[in-house]
């Protein structure tokens, strides 16, 4: 948990959880900076650090806790969803409202993460988690398959034009 101000209460919605395109001889930031190369007030780097960080491709909303992610081009999925990747977002323990327990889709375009969006969700109920995603994989079959470590199950998903 962080805060926005110095010596300040702690923030759900920060740090945000990053996607990044990472590169050789690249400092991401943490823990001096996050987002989009925000110092941290409460762990600051040397002055101007944040400013020669790499900024991170995409953000997810913060404490939604990303553990797996896998690449759609090997999927029996429609062409639109090729280029994109699928996240599972494992739930938040410490946020005052939870979040995540779902999958999202990172939208690309032109190699370059555009957008996230829900793609399946339904394990968080009000306050309470039945489920929790942990790591997804395309199967040879082309279905994605994802597995939950509260429910102890593997879902199979897969795409029916009708």
């Amino acid at each position: 948990m962080r805060s926005g101000t110095k010596d300040g209460a702690a923030n759900d919605e920060l740090p945000p959880e990053h996607i990044n395109h990472i590169e050789p001889d690249k400092h991401y930031g943490w823990p001096h900076c996050w987002g989009k190369q925000f110092t941290d007030p409460n762990f600051p780097g040397k002055p101007g650090f944040c400013a020669t960080t790499q900024p991170p491709a995409i953000t997810i909303r913060a404490h939604t806790t990303p553990l797996g992610i896998t690449f759609l081009d090997q999927a029996k999925f429609p062409s639109e969803y090729k280029q994109d990747a699928i996240v599972a977002l494992h739930g938040s323990w410490n946020r005052t409202e939870p979040d995540g327990y779902k999958l999202v889709r990172v939208k690309f375009k032109a190699g370059k993460p555009v957008a996230v969006e829900d793609f399946v969700s339904g394990w968080l109920q009000g306050k309470s988690a039945w489920g929790r995603p942990v790591d997804v994989v395309v199967g040879p079959d082309g279905a994605l398959y994802v597995s939950d470590d509260r429910a102890g199950l593997i879902y199979r998903i897969h795409y029916n034009k009708n």
